[in-house]
C-alpha cells in the first residue's frame, strides 16, 4: 500500500512511532518537500529510513558516503569506517524529542547493517542550525568549519562539485545546466557561513584519534635554525624547501578550484 504524506494526524507518544529501513524512492518526495535543501540531487544514499505514525510518513533520514573527497581522513584510517548523516527531516507537528528518537533508532539499525565506526553530521549555519538535535543524541562536537563557495541557482544552494559531476566521462545534464546558468548570470557563487561538525562513535574500539585541522599556512611545519632548513611537523627535514615541508605536514590543503576556499 502506498503511504501518503500528510500533515494532520492524531498525536501519539513518540515511543509509539515506528522506524523502518526503506528505499530511496520511498522518502525522496518527502525530503524534497519538507527539508530546507529541497533536494537530494547528487547525494549518495546508502541507508534510508522512514519514521511512521501508523501508515503515515512523518519523517525521513538517510546516511551515505561523505560529500567531499578525502574528508574521511580526518576521522578514520579507512573510508569504509566513516559515513555521513546526509538528510534528516520531520514534519513540524511532531512531538518534542521526535528527531532524537528517530536518530537513535536509525543508529541501532545502522549498526546492524553497516560495519563502520564513525557517523558524521553537520549543522549548517547558513540556515541558523547549531546542532541541538545532535547534542541531544550524544554526538560529540568537533568545531566549526570555514564557509565555502557554493552555487546559488533557482533559490537552492549547490556545492561547486555539482558542475563537475560526470557519467561515463560526460558531464551530467544537470551539471551542464548549472554551468550554463553560471555563464548566463542566472546562477552565482555565494560564500556560506560554515558548518558545525558532529560525530557519533558506533564502535569506540575502532575509532582513530581525531586530528586537529592544520592548513598549509598553520603550524604544519617549523623552521629549525640548528639544522638550517625546514622540518615538517612529522620531523622530516626538507632543507630550504618550505612548501614541500608545509605540504607534508598539513592534514588539509585548500581546494585549488577557482572560487573555492574549502579545506580538503
Amino acid at each position: 500500500m502506498r503511504m501518503m504524506i500528510i500533515r494532520k494526524y492524531l498525536i501519539l507518544q513518540v515511543k509509539e512511532f515506528k522506524v523502518i529501513e526503506c528505499d530511496r524512492t520511498f522518502i525522496k518526495d518527502f525530503i524534497e518537500t519538507y527539508h530546507y535543501s529541497k533536494s537530494i540531487n547528487g547525494c549518495i544514499t546508502d541507508y534510508c529510513y522512514a519514521l511512521l505514525n501508523g501508515d503515515i510518513l512523518i519523517g525521513a533520514l538517510f546516511y551515505g558516503r561523505l560529500a567531499m573527497a578525502n574528508q574521511w581522513k580526518r576521522f578514520a584510517d579507512n573510508p569504509k569506517e566513516v559515513i555521513e548523516l546526509r538528510r534528516l527531516v520531520c514534519i513540524d507537528d511532531t512531538p518534542k524529542n521526535t528527531e532524537s528518537f528517530f536518530i537513535a533508532k536509525t543508529l541501532k539499525l545502522l549498526k546492524k547493517s553497516w560495519n563502520g565506526s564513525i557517523v558524521v553530521s553537520y549543522a549548517d549555519l547558513e540556515y541558523n542550525h547549531v546542532g541541538t538535535v545532535y547534542k541531544a543524541s550524544n554526538f560529540s562536537y568537533l568545531g566549526l568549519s570555514k564557509g565555502a563557495n557554493v552555487i546559488c541557482f533557482n533559490n537552492k544552494l549547490y556545492h561547486d562539485k555539482a558542475i563537475r559531476t560526470k557519467y561515463k566521462g560526460e558531464l551530467k545534464p544537470f551539471a551542464k545546466r548549472l554551468k550554463e546558468a553560471l555563464d548566463s548570470g542566472d546562477a552565482c557563487y555565494k560564500k556560506t557561513k560554515g558548518k558545525h561538525t558532529y560525530i557519533y562513535r558506533l564502535k569506540k574500539w575502532k575509532v582513530k584519534k581525531l586530528k586537529k585541522i592544520l592548513s598549509i599556512d598553520d603550524s604544519a611545519a617549523t623552521y629549525v635554525t640548528n639544522l638550517k632548513g625546514w622540518v615538517c611537523r612529522n620531523g622530516m627535514f626538507f632543507g630550504e624547501a618550505e612548501r614541500s615541508a608545509r605540504y607534508n605536514g598539513a592534514t588539509h590543503i585548500k581546494c585549488n578550484i577557482k572560487g573555492c576556499d574549502e579545506l580538503i
